[in-house]
């Protein structure tokens, strides 16, 4: 379904969206020509208050993990909407880090057409290269790394990488990654999330996560995002 999912919206040209997670980008900013799809390969999440851990009920908490993991590294992070950035309120981050970590290890890589695959490998040598130098780029800066290890150069083949403590001086944070990679940033309010999601010259889609849906609808609307929504980062609907 995952799959049929981001099909649809890849044919659907003048798509808006609406997604639900943190805050997820779809469409980029309007310096940029829609047509031009090259440009908007960004996707960002906010996990904001009350947003995944401690303060709602269970379904909802797996349900974020579910997003942040599988809108990473669903087709080994090759999505054109894939989320690339997560920002999380302080006072959940350690949480959400640590239950995403058990999360994203429980995915199964390999290659071929298989039920018991979850993650592939990547397409071209490019990309394989780019994950790997801005994993080091970060490594170097400060961040906690978990995964990432090259498993068969020749075949593309890489573990999906986490990026913990990410910052904005980051490559990982300022450039499209379209790997399994997955940067992760502390922020102190959601409007230091804003600010920074909007920090970007991407904008394809972005989604919100918060079990106060009014207040994440409204957060919503200072994204500046093509396609944006609220507690779901699988699904888009046209929006006319």
């Amino acid at each position: 379904p995952i799959y049929s999912i981001w099909v649809y919206w890849q044919q659907a040209e003048n798509v808006t969206s609406c997604n639900k997670f943190a805050y997820f980008w779809p469409s980029m900013k309007q310096r940029y020509p829609f047509e031009q799809k090259s440009y908007a390969m960004r996707r960002m999440a906010v996990a904001i208050e009350r947003a995944i851990l401690g303060r709602t009920v269970e379904h909802k908490r797996r349900a974020a993990l579910w997003a942040a993991a599988w809108g990473r590294f669903a087709n080994c992070g090759q999505l054109c909407v894939g989320i690339e950035r997560a920002f999380v309120e302080e006072e959940i981050y350690p949480a959400f880090c640590e239950a995403l970590t058990r999360e994203v290890a429980g995915l199964r890589q390999g290659l071929g057409p298989s039920y018991d695959v979850d993650i592939g490998r990547l397409i071209f040598p490019r990309q394989l290269d780019t994950a790997q130098a801005q994993l080091e780029d970060a490594r170097s800066r400060g961040a906690r790394v978990v995964g990432g290890e090259v498993v068969d150069a020749s075949r593309l083949l890489m573990r999906p990488a986490l990026v913990f403590d990410a910052s904005p001086d980051m490559r990982v944070m300022r450039e499209e990654t379209f790997g399994p990679v997955l940067a992760v940033m502390r922020v102190r309010s959601t409007e230091e999330a804003l600010r920074l999601a909007n920090d970007t010259q991407y904008g394809l889609a972005a989604s919100v996560w918060s079990a106060d849906v009014a207040r994440a609808e409204s957060l919503s609307t200072f994204l500046e995002a093509g396609l944006v929504s609220v507690n779901d980062a699988l699904s888009h609907y046209v929006v006319v």
